[in-house]
Formats: C-alpha cells, sequence, structure tokens
C-alpha cells in the first residue's frame, strides 16, 4: 500500500515477511520430523536405538550377541545339505545392536533390518526369536513369513536354526567385531 507521501506502508512488508518465513519454518519442521529410511552406506549405525523399544530386551545372559557375524554354513532346506559358498549367499553377515535391531548384508552393503521379537512364552525351549523387518526395508529372509529361530550363542559362533519348519535352512556365523 502507499502512502500520502508515495512510499511504501512498511507494515504490510513486515506482514508479507513473517508469513513467508513462517510457512518456510513450517514446511521445514514437516521435512525434518518424517520418518527417514535408515539404510545407509554405514548399514544400520544411524538407526536410532530406541526405533523399536525403549529399554533393552535381551537378558544378560545373552547380550554377547551384539555385534557383526560373518556367515559361515548354511544348511538344511529341501536338499539337506550343507553350502560353505558364501558368494551364493542370499546375505552373508547379520549384525545385532542394543535394543532389540538386527541388518542382514551382502558385500557390506546393507538389504534388510528390523527388530528382535523375543519368543517369551517358550522361555524353556532356549533363545526363541522372531527377527521382524522394518516397514520400510525389504524382506530377503523369509518374505512374509514369522519365522521363528532358536539362537544359540558362544563366545565366537552363532547358530540360528527354524524352529518351526523342519525343512527351512538354518545358519551358522563367526564373529567379526
Amino acid at each position: 500500500m502507499i502512502n500520502k507521501s508515495g512510499g511504501i506502508h512498511i507494515f504490510e512488508l513486515t506482514m508479507k515477511h513473517k508469513l513467508c518465513v513462517s510457512l518456510l519454518v513450517l514446511i521445514a519442521v514437516i521435512l525434518h520430523s518424517c520418518q527417514k529410511d535408515p539404510i545407509s552406506p554405514n548399514g544400520i549405525q544411524p538407526v536410532n536405538k530406541t526405533r523399536y523399544y525403549q529399554n533393552e530386551i535381551l537378558p544378560n545372559s545373552i547380550k554377547h550377541i551384539y555385534g557383526y557375524w560373518s556367515l559361515t554354513l548354511v544348511g538344511g532346506g529341501i536338499s539337506g545339505g550343507l553350502d560353505s559358498n558364501g558368494s551364493d549367499y542370499i546375505f552373508d553377515a547379520i549384525e545385532f545392536k542394543p535394543f532389540g535391531i538386527y541388518g542382514l548384508y551382502k558385500n557390506q552393503l546393507l538389504l534388510e533390518y528390523g527388530r528382535i521379537k523375543i519368543d517369551k512364552e517358550n522361555l524353556n525351549q532356549g533363545i526363541l526369536v522372531y527377527l521382524v523387518p522394518d516397514q520400510n526395508s525389504k524382506e530377503i529372509l523369509y518374505p512374509f513369513n514369522d519365522m521363528r529361530y532358536q539362537m544359540q550363542v558362544g563366545n565366537n559362533t552363532l547358530f540360528i536354526d527354524p524352529n518351526d519348519i523342519n525343512d527351512a535352512v538354518g545358519y551358522a556365523f563367526d564373529r567379526v567385531r
């Protein structure tokens, strides 16, 4: 608006300026708050540790599962055989992080990630878990199936065997870190 002296009314410019700045701030807040897919070249490291659980879910007796494990052997399945040719595996490593996070890797590239869900009703059978993919992750292990696994953890070895299906594949791992 032009005032009687021919100048522009400062109040109107200030209000338009405030409105534009407010809109930009609102858009930035909305974009920043959107849930981002944590797959990155750094694997599952950027995943917020409380993404799935607010507290630690594993008992102290099995927390040594946390770390990065290299796949060394695949056994079972329909053929019942063993395979140690790692280049043919769908994945070649698994990582477990505190607060129940897991990731599956192939050539150090993250393929699948999600949460560990413990079967608390059958603790007398050992460590029984489900590996539940994140809603933003691909499912490569057993797509669209709730596969329950029995885990046996040693100091430097990890065995993950399917607990529900006789012809499913089991895995053996060696600790990397």
